[in-house]
């Protein structure tokens, strides 16, 4: 079983979305990276070394681990939702997260319409 994750800044209310099969360890790493100051998004690190804040982590929705030919992945599905694509509200970068799903699935991916053959 998958789950999708959100980690919101109460301060700002900038949101992240993201996918893993291990929240608690997944969290951990968020937050020690962040902590570090070696988070690997970096708009989301500016924030919290400008304003330290409190982060909430919760699950959004559990997902089976079979992935299948849909359109939209269930992460983006609920970054879309949460508009974290965009600046103003949050730290996805387009396909940041996403973009190894799609690829994996073999789907199309928006900035390069990378397909997986064989």
């Amino acid at each position: 079983m998958e789950y999708i994750y959100c980690i919101t800044f109460l301060d700002t209310g900038m949101k992240y979305v993201g996918r893993t099969s291990n929240p608690i360890k997944r969290r951990n790493q968020h937050i020690t990276a962040l902590k570090n100051g070696r988070h690997i998004n970096k708009r989301m690190q500016s924030d919290f070394n400008n304003l330290p804040q409190e982060i909430m982590f919760e699950i959004l929705a559990k997902v089976p681990e079979i992935r299948s030919q849909r359109q939209i992945t269930p992460e983006q599905f609920w970054m879309e939702r949460l508009k974290t694509y965009d600046k103003r509200y949050g730290y996805n970068d387009n396909d940041f997260t996403a973009l190894p799903l799609r690829r994996k699935a073999g789907m199309p991916c928006r900035k390069t319409n990378h397909i997986k053959r064989g």
